[in-house]
């Protein structure tokens, strides 16, 4: 089993290495930005060529904001929150699906934050952010069908046959 660490922090990805411990020898670091749709394009295609495939997906990057209210916060700082946050997220899910969709069992997770269920004064954006994962991806995710062990015909398909697949969709928050 190999775990593929995506971090555009090269620092950040040798403390992951660190706290692997005895795991750090599955583990294979990748400096790449998650909102680089391209990026994760190239990503994806080279797991696919070095491994038999691609059983799943942890969502766990983001960003918190400076503590500040919507008034003070400035549309620059609000752009990056949602890219890291919410884009990066839906390229990774997005990209990945159609690999996962081709195992017979794979598992997506998301992680989120208390903060998207409960607003906190200075952090609003990033809460928002959060909610937006929650949301969006699992509740949405799961109503298109992707999370259902198997379709069978039921809803829509869109010409896509996903019977006998199984998709989890975790949620952390």
């Amino acid at each position: 089993c190999k775990v593929v660490a995506v971090d555009k922090s090269k620092s950040a990805l040798e403390e992951t290495e660190r706290l692997a411990g005895k795991y750090a020898e599955t583990l294979i670091k990748v400096e790449a930005d998650i909102t680089d749709e391209v990026a994760m394009k190239n990503l994806l295609e080279n797991m696919e060529y070095q491994f038999d495939g691609i059983d799943g997906v942890i969502n766990n990057a983001g960003i918190i904001q400076p503590f500040k209210t919507i008034h003070d916060i400035d549309f620059d700082s609000i752009d990056r929150i949602f890219n890291i946050n919410f884009k990066g997220t839906l390229n990774i899910i997005k990209i990945f699906l159609p690999s996962l969709l081709k195992q017979p069992q794979a598992h997506i997770v998301n992680v989120s934050s208390m903060g998207g269920f409960i607003p906190v004064a200075g952090q609003v954006i990033y809460g928002a952010s959060k909610a937006a994962v929650k949301i969006s991806y699992i509740w949405g995710v799961i109503s298109e069908g992707a999370g259902r062990e198997s379709r069978r015909g039921a809803g829509r398909d869109s010409g896509r046959n996903h019977a006998n697949r199984r998709i989890d969709l975790l949620f952390q928050s």
